[in-house]
Order: C-alpha cells, then structure tokens, then sequence
C-alpha cells in the first residue's frame, strides 16, 4: 500500500494523535477521491469508519457532507482503519447523528477524505470539489446548532417524516398519516412537559401542513387567539414550542454563512438539512417558506405580524435564508446561460466567512466561469497576499477593466495587502461599486502591469486635488446620516466656487443633491417614473431634510403625492433609498477646481483625484512615502508612486470628461504600498 509523501502541516489542522493517520496516495490522471464507511451504531458507541479509494469515472455511489468545520481547540476522537483520528466536535456531533443503527453510510467528508497536511493532495482535491457535491446523491447540509444544542431524538439517530410516524405509534400517538386533523395532536401536547419525541411529532406535523398547503398558517392547529377582544392577535401554542426550537437553532446555524457550503449547496442534485434527528428535504422547506412568503405578505399578515416578537423573528429569518439559497441555486445553475464571473461571486458571497483567507476565493472557483483569462486553479502553497494579488490581476484580465480596485480600510485584519488590492475578508464599504455600470469616466483599459510582486502600473490622469473634506458617516440609520449630510451643505457656504454654476449646468445645491445619491435617480429613471418636476419635488423634500425637517415624517411625501398612488410612493422612497447606502462609511470633498464628490473614510486633504483608464468610476491616490519608493532591483520614480485609497463619486467627470480634457495629460501610475515579507510565505 502506497502512502501520500510527506507535506508541510496546514493551518487549523488538529494534530493530537501520537499515532499518525497513512493516507494511501491518490492518481490524479484517475479523478480518485476517498469515499468514507461510517459503521453503524447507537449514540453511545464508539464513531468507526474505514477509508477506501474510488475513481469518479467510476460514478460511484455516496452522499457528500457540506458542513461548518468549527472551534478545533476541544477535539473528539474518532476510530479511522484502527487508528485515533481527531475531528472539532461540530464533525463528531454530526457522525453520532447520520449514523444508522444497523447499515454502514458512504460519505465523503473533506476533513476524513482528504490528506489536509499534504498540500499537493489538497489542492487537487479542491479542485474536485464541484465535480465530488455534484456526483452525490444528496448532499447532507449539517445545519446542527455550534454549541450542540437542539432537539435530541432518544434514539440517536436523525429521522425522517416516515421514521418519526413510527416512533408516533410505537409511543401510543393517534397520529394518522392520512389525516391532517390529526396533526392537531391536542391530547399528546397539553401537558406542560413534551418528550423529545413530541418536539419531533410537533416540528414534522407542521412542517408536512404547511408543504399540503390546504389552508393558511394562522388557521392551522398550532395557532392560538391570544386576545378575544382581538382575532388577529394569535400566538403559538404550546404543541409547536419544540418546532421553534428547531427552527430557531436551524437558522443560526454558521452553515448559512460559510463560503464553502456556496459551492456544495449550488451544485447538489437534491440536498437536506439535517438538524440533530431533523431530515428536512430542502425542496420540501423550499414549498413551506414559498406558502409563508405569499400568505405572510398578504391574507396571513395581520396573523403573523401580531405573533411574539421572537416567533415572528424566527418565521422571518427562516423565509429570508431559505429564499436567499434559492436565488442563489437559480443564478448559478450550470444549466444557465449566464454561469457567473468569479468577480460577481466575490461581490455576492463577500460576507461569508472561511478559516483560510485563501479560501474566499478558493472555495468559488467551482463555480465561476472564465472567457478572456486562464482560469484560478486552487492554491496552498502560496501565501494569503500573494493569493489575493494573483486573484486580483486574473480579474482584472478577465473583465478588462479595473474596476475590482478598491482601497481596503487601514483597519484591515491584513495590513500586509498592497493597497489596490481587495481585502476580501472583509466588507465592500464603498456601495458605488452597486451601480459603476452607469458610469464609464475611465473608458477602456490600456495598461495593467505587476512589477516587483506588488506594484500595479495602470495608466490615467491626475484630475485634481482634494482641498477640503467633510465629517466621516459611519452610520447608516436615517437619524445619524442626516446630520453629517447638513455638515457637508454648509461646506458650500465657504466654498469660493458657491456662487457660480457647477460645471455641469446646474446650481451648487442641484449638483451637492446629485452627488449624495451619486446621480443614480437621474440615471435609473425610465418614462414611468413621472414628469421632470418629480425630480424638483425630489429636490423639495431633499432641502427640508438638510434644513432637519424630517420631524414632519410622511408629511413631507404627503403635500407632494396622493397617499393612495403607489407608484409615486415607491418612486420617492427610492430616492432616499439610493441616498443612505451611497454615503455610509464615506466623505463628503471639494476640489481645487470646484469639483465636489464623495469618497472613503480615509479621504483626507492633498489626496489626488485620478481618473484610471479601465476605471468606471475616478479613484483617490495618495502620493507614496519617501521610502516605499522602491525594492531592491525594483526602482519606481517617486512622481508616479501612489497608495490607492479608494473609489469615488466626483459629480461632472462620470462619463469620460477628464479623459476628453486637453488640458489632462495621461500618465503612467504605479500602486503599491508597503507590505510585510511574511504574508507571502
């Protein structure tokens, strides 16, 4: 039996076995991955599984586990081919309750599956991750809560609906498959104490009403007037207490909010998402929350706007995570026609979190698809920085454009990032990337170069320079943005430029009004939208907020539209709408040559505004320290040398203007900053 050579060990790798795991060594040429027997077994037993390899050309028959690997720093052991096998007790918890009590179960699980300490094998079967969840027969979402609690099923093991009907007759409950009435369950639910087995009766009756979809949620059995003066008031019962239990633990799970399970979830031919003893089909979830989201913003609204806070919290959460997978299966579909680019993963998934930075961008590569550059191919041998730089320059080939430049905050968990490249750790906190496809200042791009491992030589042209900068809005409630928005008009009474027209025409408050909102009201609006006095309306209700008038509330819509025409309702909250995402986490500036914008929390006076070719929106360079001008056989002169701050909005220069200027003159600019050696070992 041949072993896998020996690797350098990874990070988060569990290492407590003084009797070390052999891995038999795998064929590429062969598309061989390891498939995983978990023996069967009661709670209390020992968890045993044996390893054998297969060949995915050989289709071979196995479920795949998509799960939150957790906190390694309490291991539990399990017995793998006769040998102490450590796992986080997430895995462990997971084992205990996907084993069956009498058949072995074929799973590929990547912490069992995979050598994690040889990085050559790692990266290989990485890269067969889209082809492992998608050849599955079900992919086996763990959704169990982190701490380990939940319902626990006396018997050990996770059931399904069929299952938990047994147990019903085996315990002496008048359950009746064919009967929803008998969902009712009044005379086993009553009492003030419910078993384990009751919470499962509970959870799956109303999980099988609300699939039949035969009635509407405030009329099944498990609702309660909790006011008669009231019949709108209701509340849950006691019989369903266990179902939110359930349900509450099932949407907290981590699993809704790892990068990994994107990939693992997206590709599966059928998936479930098992709870402890809870199997619940997830097409079956699918048509639960479907009934809630049309009875809940419709007919059923009053029922369930009026239950508990929490309850309605938890109904809510539900719909949202069960809806938000399902938008994202339907936009990743390999049948689509429209297969995403890695760089709109990046700006969907961003929020998700993954043990290894490297693995926001390793853990989407199954996904994306690639038309002008070599795809990514999985990586570990290379560092975090240098993988987030190669990233960078891929997406920027691929889209021709420079647009994924963003500037990350100096309060980066990973200062070692030259500064043009996306901390994607961490969130996007500059919202005009949402619309950069109404602008085009940059035109094509005509030049991107890496030099010295760290520096990007684009081509532009310095536009301007920052004079003044306004108070930093860090908020994003309605309360605290309207204040810093009032601080930055009265920038413009002492701006030299206040009393003569903006370049663009119009006066200097039309042009502050469209700069808030980044000019997206004009550019977003079609013919339905009203006549041109709709924006002077707009503009009305704009000033009396400046003016801290929004005392009045719906008074300020109500003088301008009749309350009962929705259209113009929806039309006028989509102009503040646009007006608070565009300005939290930015600056209000004014330039030299009277140009206003808004850019990132760091903007400061002297940065420079440049518009980079490629750049669908201008971008604030700082001028680069003295001695970060060069490296060692790497000299870069210092009048070209800029740290990238970030993305702007500047008001006139949107569509190209400075780059139709004369009086511009278009200039190499080299990006970069100082980075620490370590981050790319």
């Amino acid at each position: 039996m041949s072993t896998s050579p020996a690797c350098p060990a990874l990070p988060g790798t569990i290492h407590t076995s003084e009797q070390a795991y052999k891995y038999t060594h795998l064929n590429p040429s062969r598309r061989e991955i390891r498939l995983l027997s978990l023996l069967p077994g009661q709670l209390s037993d020992e968890v045993i599984c044996e390893l054998a390899v297969f060949s995915l050309f050989e289709e071979p028959k196995y479920e795949a586990l998509s799960y939150v690997w957790g906190d390694p720093s309490n291991p539990h052991h399990v017995t793998l081919d006769k040998t102490d096998f450590s796992v986080t007790a997430n895995l462990y918890t997971a084992l205990q309750f996907l084993r069956k009590p009498d058949a072995a179960r074929t799973l590929w699980i990547d912490a069992l599956c995979i050598n994690q300490e040889c990085v050559p094998e790692r990266e290989y079967q990485v890269g067969l991750m889209r082809s492992i969840f998608s050849g599955a027969e079900i992919v086996l979402a763990w959704v169990g809560h982190p701490s380990g609690d939940g319902i626990v099923n006396p018997t050990g093991h996770a059931i399904e609906v069929g299952d938990a009907l047994d147990i019903a007759t085996r315990e002496g409950s008048n359950l009746d498959a064919g009967s929803t009435d008998s969902y009712s369950l009044h005379s086993r639910f009553n009492g003030p104490k419910r078993s384990a087995v009751e919470k499962i009766l509970a959870c799956f009756a109303f999980l099988r009403l609300m699939k039949e979809g035969c009635r509407h949620p405030a009329d099944l059995p498990f609702f309660e007037s909790a006011d008669r003066r009231n019949p709108q008031k209701i509340r849950v019962d006691r019989r369903l207490e266990g179902a939110f239990d359930a349900f509450q633990n099932i949407v907290e799970s981590a699993w809704w909010d790892r990068m990994w399970t994107v990939q693992e979830a997206m590709v599966a031919k059928k998936m479930w998402l098992i709870h402890f003893h809870l199997i619940i089909p997830f097409d079956t979830l699918l048509s639960q929350v479907n009934i809630l989201n049309n009875h809940g913003l419709t007919c059923c609204s009053p029922y369930l706007n009026n239950l508990p806070r929490h309850q309605f919290y938890v109904f809510w959460r539900l719909l949202t995570k069960v809806m938000q997978l399902k938008r994202d299966w339907q936009g990743t579909r390999w049948e689509s026609l429209t297969r995403p680019s890695l760089a709109n993963l990046l700006k969907k998934f961003r929020l998700r979190g993954a043990t290894d930075p490297r693995d926001k961008i390793n853990a989407l590569l199954g996904l994306s698809i690639w038309n002008q550059a070599q795809p990514i191919t999985p990586s570990y041998s290379i560092g975090f920085a240098q993988t987030y730089i190669n990233a960078t320059m891929k997406l920027i080939e691929e889209e021709k454009s420079l647009d994924v430049l963003e500037g990350h905050s100096i309060h980066s968990d990973y200062q070692g990032l030259p500064s043009w490249v996306p901390d994607w750790t961490r969130p996007d906190r500059n919202h005009l990337d949402m619309h950069a496809f109404l602008y085009n200042a940059g035109d094509s791009l005509s030049k991107a170069e890496l030099c010295c491992n760290s520096v990007l030589m684009v081509r532009g042209v310095e536009f301007d320079t920052i004079t003044s900068v306004g108070e930093s809005c860090e908020r994003d409630s309605d309360e605290q943005v309207w204040p810093v928005i009032r601080g930055w008009a009265r920038m413009l009474v002492g701006d030299p430029f206040a009393r003569e027209a903006y370049s663009t025409g119009q006066s200097q408050s039309d042009a502050f009004k469209s700069t808030m909102s980044g000019d997206v009201v004009r550019r977003t609006a079609s013919e339905d939208d009203g006549p041109p006095y709709d924006y002077a309306r707009a503009g009305d209700i704009f000033d009396r907020r400046l003016r801290g008038q929004e005392d009045e509330g719906d008074d300020d819509f109500c003088w301008y539209y009749d309350p009962t025409d929705e259209s113009k309702a929806e039309w006028m909250q989509h102009v503040f709408d646009v007006v608070i995402p565009k300005v939290v986490q930015t600056r209000f500036f004014l330039t030299k040559h009277g140009f206003m914008g808004i850019g990132p929390s760091e903007t400061a006076v002297k940065d420079k505004v440049f518009v980079l070719r490629g750049g669908s929106i201008p971008f604030i360079l700082r001028r680069s320290d003295e001695q970060e001008h060069g490296q060692k056989d790497c000299y870069h002169p210092p009048e070209l040398c800029f740290q990238l701050v970030g993305r702007s909005y500047v008001h006139g220069i949107m569509d190209g203007q400075a780059l139709k200027d004369d009086k511009k003159v278009e200039q190499d600019v080299h990006l970069f900053s100082g980075y620490q050696e370590s981050w790319f070992n």
